[in-house]
């Protein structure tokens, strides 16, 4: 499924568990609509593999920013 920003702007696309949770592989985007997270999801938080790409308001926009595993949400272990 997908789920949208009130603006109209697609921010996540991926599977949703019980209608509302993130879960299993998706892609998260920025308020712009390009790609901000891609991989796993577990209870609605990143949760697994993933790619990060900085937001587009830095300077280096869309470039990747963390490769790694992620854990409850956060980045666990990996390489910037």
């Amino acid at each position: 499924g997908k789920e949208y920003l009130p603006n109209g702007t697609v921010c996540f696309k991926g599977v949703f568990k019980d209608g509302f949770g993130w879960e299993g592989h998706g892609k998260e985007y920025c308020n712009d609509g390009k790609l901000w997270f891609e991989g796993a999801y577990r209870d609605g938080k990143r949760s697994g593999q993933g790619k990060e790409y900085l937001p587009n308001e830095y300077f280096w926009d869309g470039k990747l920013c963390f490769e790694g595993v992620f854990k409850n949400g956060l980045r666990w272990e990996g390489q910037c």
